[in-house]
């Protein structure tokens, strides 16, 4: 007997599992030995009559019985499990060959959102949409499900087709009070969508959400109650959002130095993925310093308390190399009594990236007007440190806080009522400001105070610095709260100081920061620079960049030194949208 296997090929129907194969064999005398006298075939899959030759230069066709039962377009298809009888003509000749049709796959089918009343009644069918088989499929229920309870029922569907191949499907049935209209309970992920009202609203009503749900963060676990208006009837129903996703992160290598503080466990993490909150740490701690410790493991932990540990490695390097210091002044002037304003002047780096900056004046009166010597100290993480010496100037021509706001007052009183926005006072101080004080390129930058009030008084000039100080004091006696912003540091020995401020236009909950720059602009460049977003303060200095290279960098900062401005643009600057790009 002479067996063979012939995958159906050139018109064969692959499905998601295999390529379909027909089995046959020749083995009756009466039907030449390039025939396959018999063969299987799964059900629902195609053939054509060149499958059951097995040799080449022989031409075959169905008969015209067989093909006007199962053939179109010269490819036949069977679904009945069991024997057949496959008409073909080889060369003219009439066979009869026996084709066997299998069921080898389990049913597919998907599972329906199942609402009923109390008490309905309820068959396995209902329960299931979307079947695919090839034979005639049953369903029933795993165990017969009770209904006479409300609440959510999980129950498991079973799939049988006429081979026995079976499937189980589990399904969930929400049984509902006679009288609700409403479901009780929906569970989404974080991060997803809040469910459509007509996805919680049954038996054919119509409604609409009361509750204002733009406003729930779905990224945040929770549980929230959301009313429903149906009919003129106001029902409430319960949102749970869950967090059932482990977070991810990318796991860099880092270096730290022997001796130093160690490095907090976010410091080894980037890139991290999860829709809500995620935690940092260490499994175990490694300890206040750096030692001979170099394998850390470190575990993201979610809202949900999803946890996710990765293995961190920690390169232990030996740092002998003190600061260096890259910018600072010879001289510091100030009034006794005052804050000494240095930090901003100064800048020092080092092989470890960390730099404590400070100013030593051990032995110095400052309640005392004179010419001192002082110290700028640069220290890295380990201990190592650069002292710099400066001279320090006391001045006792200070600016007194009356004085200051005795000086407010009459300006305010000129410049602000009652009735004006916070956008219109603004811009009341910066118009004030920018047309009271005229610029100069020259001004001191140790006391905000004394330069605001030289400003608008006596001296009534000053740099960038002193508009920045008039503004800050003005504003800060009407109960806006700012902050100076410099130019970066790596920019000034090369483009000079700038200074402007941030102002919070918000409140203290829910702040606002503005860019507020009352430094007058010259001509063609003039525009009113009292409330601008980060996207505008760029646009700006593209547009002072395109006609005058020195100022490319005209409002760069260093945001990380700073909250976050806002996004929401108030103010028109009037710039093409290409220095936008």
């Amino acid at each position: 007997m002479n067996n063979s296997i012939l995958k159906i090929g050139k018109q064969a129907c692959l499905t998601a599992f295999a390529a379909i194969t027909v089995f046959f064999c020749s083995c009756n005398k009466s039907i030449p030995t390039y025939i396959a006298t018999s063969a299987t075939v799964e059900a629902g899959n195609t053939f054509s009559a060149g499958d059951f030759i097995l040799e080449e230069g022989h031409t075959a066709e169905f008969t015209t019985e067989f093909a006007s039962r199962f053939v179109r377009d010269g490819i036949a298809e069977i679904n009945q499990i069991g024997e057949h009888s496959v008409g073909l003509i080889v060369d003219g000749k009439d066979y009869t060959i026996t084709l066997t049709v299998q069921d080898t796959v389990p049913p597919k089918a998907s599972a329906r959102k199942i609402l009923l009343c109390q008490g309905d009644s309820l068959n396995a069918e209902q329960c299931i949409t979307d079947i695919k088989d090839q034979t005639k499929v049953s369903c029933t229920f795993q165990t017969e499900p009770d209904l006479t309870q409300t609440g959510v029922v999980n129950e498991t569907v079973i799939l049988a087709d006429e081979a026995g191949n079976r499937t189980e499907i589990p399904v969930t049935i929400t049984v509902l009070k006679t009288n609700d209209f409403l479901i009780d309970q929906s569970t989404i992920e974080a991060g997803g969508s809040i469910p459509s009202v007509e996805d919680l609203i049954v038996f054919h009503r119509t409604g609409n959400y009361v509750t204002d749900i733009s406003v729930i963060n779905t990224s945040l676990v929770g549980n929230y109650t959301l009313e429903v208006d149906i009919d003129g009837t106001v029902y409430t129903t319960e949102l749970i959002i869950e967090d059932t996703t482990a977070p991810t992160a990318t796991i860099t290598p880092i270096t730290a130095y022997y001796g130093a503080a160690f490095p907090s466990a976010d410091s080894f993490v980037s890139e991290i993925v999860d829709e809500g909150p995620v935690t940092v740490s260490y499994e175990s701690d490694p300890g206040a310093l750096v030692s001979d410790q170099t394998a850390v493991r470190i575990v993201l932990t979610d809202q949900g308390g999803n946890r996710t540990v990765y293995d961190g490695s920690c390169s232990i390097a030996y740092d002998n190399e003190a600061p260096s210091f890259v910018t600072f002044p010879k001289e510091l002037e100030a009034d006794v009594d005052t804050a000494i304003l240095w930090r901003a002047l100064v800048s020092a780096e080092d092989n470890s990236g960390i730099v404590d900056l400070s100013l030593d004046t051990t032995g110095i009166d400052l309640m005392k007007p004179g010419t001192y010597t002082a110290f700028f100290v640069a220290k890295d993480s380990v201990g190592n440190e650069t002292r710099q010496e400066v001279k320090l100037i006391l001045h006792d021509n200070s600016v007194t806080k009356e004085m200051m706001d005795q000086l407010c007052t009459e300006v305010i009183g000129k410049i602000i009522t009652e009735d004006m926005t916070t956008q219109e006072q603004l811009y009341a101080v910066y118009k004030y400001v920018s047309t009271r004080v005229s610029y100069t390129n020259a001004g001191v930058h140790d006391d905000i105070r004394r330069e605001a009030y030289l400003g608008l008084t006596t001296r009534r000039s000053g740099d960038c610095f002193t508009f920045c100080a008039a503004s800050q004091e003005l504003l800060s006696y009407l109960g806006y709260e700012s902050q100076i912003v410099r130019r970066r540091l790596d920019l000034v020995k090369e483009r000079g100081n700038h200074f402007w401020l941030l102002v919070n236009c918000g409140t203290k909950e829910e702040p606002l920061w503005y860019h507020y720059d009352a430094t007058p602009k010259p001509y063609p460049f003039t525009r009113d620079t009292y409330m601008m977003t980060d996207a505008q303060l760029k646009a700006y200095t593209n547009y002072r960049a395109d006609s005058t290279p020195r100022k490319t960098h005209y409002f760069t900062y260093d945001s990380s030194l700073h909250p976050a401005c806002a996004t929401e643009m108030v103010t028109d600057l009037n710039l093409d949208a290409k220095y936008y790009e």
